[in-house]
C-alpha cells in the first residue's frame, strides 16, 4: 500500500519536484497522502470508491515510523523513483504491483487463509492468447485483484490498436472492468491501473455476487472473461472456485470466452458439490478446453496448489458430441533460482507458448501433449485421464537406469555381493515401439491394496529379512528390514499418495498405507519386472498431488507392449533386459 500510494503520487509534478524540501516528517506524509487523494480524484475516482481508498491510505499518516522519524519517508520515496518508478516507465504493462505483493509474502507467514494465490505474469498474458483479445476485446475478471490479467488484456489491446489513440483511450476508459471484493486489495488494483493510465475507474469494490454488480458489469457487455478466484481454505464455507466461473460467464456476451485458473481438484470432482457445479457449467456453456498447469507453477506466492486452466464458451449449452481440448502443459521452461524464485532463466517460455497455442487453437491430438475427449460432469476433466503416452522417448538408457536403481538396492542393502555394469548377455535387440500394442493394467495384473502395517508394530518384531515399503520413491521404496511381512512377493507396488512410483518387490513384505500390488496374471520374473517397472514409471505423469494414483485410476488405463500374436511377449521383454548394461547385477545372492 506505502508503495503504491508513493508510486501514485510521484505521477504528480508538484509532488515529485518539491517533496525532497520536506524535513518534517509529519507534513511529508500529509502532502503524500493528499496528493494520492487528489490524483485519484482528478482521475474520475470519486464518493464512496475515493473515501475507501483515502481509508486505506490513512495509515501513512498514523505509522510512528513515517510520520514521526526524521528521513524514513523521504529515503523510500527516492528509493521508489530511482528503482521501481524508473523501470515502470521502461516496462509499461507489467503488473507491478501484484510483483511487490508476491515479493511481500515471502517475508509474511503468507496471505494462503485469505485464498490469495496471484498468478505469474507470463499465465496472466497467455490468458490473452487463448481468448483471442484484441483493440475490441471488452475483458471483465471477477477477482481482480492486483490488476495482473487487465494490465496483460489491455498490453495486447492497445498494441493491435496500432497507435489509433481514439480507440486507445476508448480501451482505456470503458473496456477494461473488474470487481474486487478485499478492500486494501482494492486499492491495489486501482493504484496499479492508475500507475498504467488506464482504466482506474471500472474497477469496482465489492462481491462479484452482488445483484446490482452483476447489472453493472451486464450493461458495460463484456466479451472475455478472465479470473483467478480465491482458493478455498475450508470446503465446507468457502465459495466454490467454480461458483465465481458462474459467475463470470453469466455477466459476459453470448458466445464470449471465459478463462479461469483453479485448483486441479475442481476439473477431477466426480460426485458432490463440485460436480453439481460442473453438471451445472455444461448444461449452460460449452467447455472449450482444460490445460493442466506446471506442478511449481505458484512457487513464488508460496502456496503448492497443483492448478489447471479452464476454457468456456458462454451461453451455449454444451453438446454430448463436443469434443474438448485437454492440453498437458506441465512444461513452461521456468527453473527455480534460489533468489529469484521460479523463472524463465534459460528463454524458453515464447517457444513454449507458441507450441502450446498452436496445438490448442488447432486442437492438436499429440502423445504426451495433448488429446481431445469428450467429456460429461461425472468424468475428470484432464488430459492426464485420457492423453496417450509418447513411447517414442523410450530409449535403453531409460530401461538401464531401473536396472542400476534396483542393482544399486539390493548391493546397498546387502542383497546382493556386486555391482556390475556388464549385461547377462551380448544379443542385440532393438525395440520398435511404433508396432507395440495396447492392453488394458487391470488385465495384466490383480490391482489391489495390501494390509497396512505401522511401523511401530514393525519395531516390536525387530529388524529382520522383510521389506517394508512406504510412498518413498527411492531405495526401490523400502524403507527398512523387520522380521514380518504380511505380503506374498514377486509382485510390483505402486505409492498411491504421491507420484505413482513404480517398484518390483521379488521378496515377501509389509507395506505401509498408500501403497498399492500389482499381482502378475501371468509368469513374472525379475527381468520382466524391470521392463514392466520402465513403462509404469512412464505412467506417472498421469499423477501429482491433486491426481493419486488410485486403483480405480490404474484400472482405467492401458499401456503399451512389445506383442507376439495379440498377447504380451514377456519372451521378448525378459531377453531384451538381459542384454542391457547392469543386467548381471539385479540377481540376489540367495537366488540363480
Amino acid at each position: 500500500m506505502l508503495i503504491s500510494s508513493i508510486l501514485i503520487a510521484l505521477e504528480c509534478k508538484p509532488f515529485k519536484k518539491t517533496y525532497g524540501d520536506y524535513n518534517n516528517a509529519e507534513n511529508l506524509s500529509k502532502f503524500l497522502t493528499q496528493t494520492v487523494s487528489n490524483e485519484l480524484e482528478n482521475a474520475n475516482i470519486t464518493g464512496k470508491k475515493l473515501d475507501n481508498l483515502n481509508i486505506q491510505f490513512s495509515f501513512i499518516n498514523t505509522d510512528t515510523s513515517l510520520s514521526k522519524k526524521e528521513n524514513v519517508l523521504k529515503n523510500i520515496i527516492d528509493e521508489i523513483d530511482e528503482n521501481v518508478n524508473t523501470f515502470i516507465k521502461t516496462h509499461r504493462y507489467f503488473d507491478v504491483l501484484g510483483q511487490l505483493y508476491i515479493e511481500f509474502l515471502s517475508y509474511a507467514n503468507s496471505d494462503k487463509g485469505l485464498g490469495i494465490v496471484l498468478t505469474p505474469p507470463h499465465i496472466t498474458e497467455l490468458f490473452s492468447d487463448l481468448a483471442g483479445v484484441n483493440k475490441n476485446t471488452i475483458v471483465y475478471d471477477n477477482c481482480t485483484g492486483t490488476g495482473g490479467f487487465l494490465i496483460s488484456a489491455m498490453s495486447k489491446m492497445i498494441k493491435d490498436a496500432k497507435n489509433d489513440q481514439d480507440k486507445i483511450d476508448e480501451i482505456k476508459a470503458n473496456q477494461l472492468i473488474g470487481t474486487e471484493y478485499q478492500s486494501h486489495i482494492f486499492a491495489l488494483a486501482i493504484s496499479n491501473m492508475y500507475i498504467h493510465q488506464d482504466g482506474k475507474t471500472n474497477i469496482i469494490n465489492g462481491s462479484c455476487f452482488d445483484e446490482e454488480i452483476i447489472k453493472q458489469v451486464k450493461e458495460r457487455k463484456p466479451t472475455v472473461g478472465f479470473l483467478n478466484p480465491p482458493y478455498k481454505s475450508n470446503k465446507k464455507t468457502d465459495t466454490d472456485e467454480l461458483e465465481f466461473i458462474l459467475n463470470n460467464l453469466e455477466c459476459i456476451n453470448d458466445g464470449g470466452t471465459s478463462v479461469a485458473i483453479v485448483p486441479m481438484q475442481s476439473a477431477l470432482a466426480t460426485k458432490g458439490k463440485v460436480y453439481e457445479l460442473k453438471k451445472k457449467l455444461l448444461e449452460k456453456h460449452t467447455l472449450e478446453a482444460v490445460l493442466s498447469m506446471p506442478d511449481e507453477l505458484f512457487f513464488n506466492s508460496k502456496v503448492g496448489v497443483v492448478s489447471c486452466i479452464m476454457v468456456f464458451t458462454a451461453h451455449r449449452q454444451h453438446s454430448k458430441h463436443k469434443e474438448t481440448y485437454f492440453g498437458y502443459y506441465k512444461n513452461d521452461g521456468f527453473v527455480k533460482r534460489k533468489t529469484k524464485g521460479r523463472i524463465d532463466a534459460y528463454g524458453n517460455w515464447e517457444k513454449i507458448k507458441e507450441k502450446w497455442l498452436s496445438n490448442y487453437i488447432n486442437k492438436k491430438h499429440e502423445p504426451g501433449l495433448s488429446v481431445n475427449k469428450s467429456v460429461t460432469a461425472e468424468m475428470e476433466w484432464v488430459a492426464e485421464a485420457y492423453m496417450e503416452t509418447k513411447y517414442s522417448v523410450l530409449n535403453k538408457n531409460m530401461f538401464s537406469q531401473t536396472l542400476i536403481d534396483y542393482a544399486t538396492f539390493l548391493f546397498g542393502n546387502k542383497l546382493s555381493n556386486e555391482v556390475s555394469s556388464k549385461a547377462y548377455n551380448n544379443e542385440d535387440i532393438v525395440l520398435d515401439t511404433k508396432s507395440w500394442i495396447s492392453f488394458k493394467l487391470d488385465e495384466l495384473f490383480t490391482i489391489t491394496g495390501r494390509k497396512t502395517t505401522p511401523l511401530l508394530e514393525l519395531e516390536e518384531y525387530g529388524n529382520g529379512v522383510f521389506p517394508y515399503v512406504t510412498t518413498q520413491a527411492t531405495n526401490n521404496g523400502i524403507e527398512g528390514f523387520y522380521d514380518f511381512s504380511t505380503e506374498k512377493g514377486n509382485v510390483l507396488t505402486v505409492d498411491s499418495a504421491v507420484l505413482g512410483y513404480c517398484s518390483y518387490q521379488e521378496l515377501d513384505f509389509s507395506a505401509s498405507d498408500h501403497v498399492e500390488k500389482l499381482i502378475p496374471n501371468f509368469e513374472m520374473n525379475k527381468y520382466i519386472a524391470m521392463f514392466l517397472v520402465t513403462i509404469m514409471n512412464l505412467e506417472r505423469y498421469r499423477y501429482n498431488y491433486g491426481r493419486k494414483c488410485s486403483q480405480t485410476r490404474m484400472k482405467e488405463i492401458s499401456i503399451k507392449l512389445p506383442s507376439k500374436d495379440n498377447k504380451p511377449d514377456f519372451a521378448l521383454m525378459e531377453n531384451y533386459i538381459k542384454t542391457l548394461p547392469y543386467s548381471l547385477s539385479i540377481k540376489m545372492k540367495e537366488s540363480e
